[in-house]
């Protein structure tokens, strides 16, 4: 064990990171900064070098109670996944080693006795946890991990709720995320064909062209693609008669400034 102690930044609340993770998630900053809070006590006292042992990305949702909430840590590098599925913390010994924890407690003392009374400490240098702020951050790929987070979220949009679950079995099928992203453009492409859930049960089958694997279209399916295509054209006949209103309405406009010899000439 590290010790009873982890090092905690004040100012976790305005990092962008853990607000990703909580508009990704669909929860309160609370309730992730908690739920970091979580993983990181884990690494240091039943860990070694951050590893969190025993859990992968779906106990971990578990334990938290938060679903998605190790595939959104990992996507902002605060996690990190092994080819075996376990999970342990960057950087997790730069921060909450013993050495570590020695050296941010002799820096806070020799600090404190350095300053005047009435000085206030600075915001940023209280505590810390997580990865580091201070270090310049580079432009890089997009990371496998990031291509799947963007695989969860089209997922969600589409209707389905289980997408951790989905995501899971694609990767178990042998699935990249790009042949993900293209299932789901054909899902989109071809709008109300399928219902969510025939989306959800296509992740579930093994890697192949995004255009096969999928079931017949039912009746329900059908009748949604056509109040669908029906929608579509109504507000596309709504769009063009707003266009017109919306030029005859300038076309009055220009009229209505002009002189009063243009104005009658016009009318005439």
């Amino acid at each position: 064990m590290a010790g009873e102690w982890i090092k905690l930044r004040t100012n976790l609340f305005t990092d962008p990171r853990v607000a990703r993770v909580a508009l990704k998630t669909r929860q309160t900053k609370s309730a992730v900064i908690g739920a970091f809070c979580f993983v990181w006590s884990i690494a240091d006292e039943h860990g070694e070098s951050g590893e969190l042992p025993g859990l992968d990305a779906e106990l971990l949702d578990a334990e938290v109670g938060i679903d998605g909430f190790a595939d959104e840590a990992i996507a902002v590098d605060w996690l990190l996944e092994n080819s075996d599925g376990r999970l342990h913390v960057p950087r997790f010994e730069e921060h909450n080693s013993k050495t570590a924890k020695r050296r941010a407690s002799e820096n806070r003392r020799k600090r404190d006795k350095r300053k005047p009374e009435n000085e206030s400490p600075p915001a940023d240098e209280t505590t810390d946890a997580g990865p580091t702020d201070q270090e310049p951050t580079k432009p890089r790929a997009t990371t496998t991990s990031e291509q799947w987070v963007r695989v969860a979220s089209r997922l969600q949009r589409a209707g389905v709720n289980a997408t951790s679950a989905a995501i899971r079995s694609a990767r178990a099928n042998g699935w990249s995320a790009k042949l993900a992203n293209e299932v789901v453009d054909h899902f989109e492409a071809n709008r109300g064909a399928w219902l969510p859930v025939q989306l959800y049960e296509r992740f579930q089958l093994k890697a192949t062209a995004a255009a096969e694997g999928w079931p017949e279209r039912s009746i329900e399916s059908k009748r949604e693609a056509a109040l669908y295509a029906s929608s579509e054209r109504e507000r596309k006949r709504r769009e063009e008669h707003r266009a017109k209103c919306l030029e005859v309405t300038n076309v009055a406009a220009a009229i209505s400034i002009r002189p009063d010899s243009l104005k009658r000439k016009a009318v005439s």
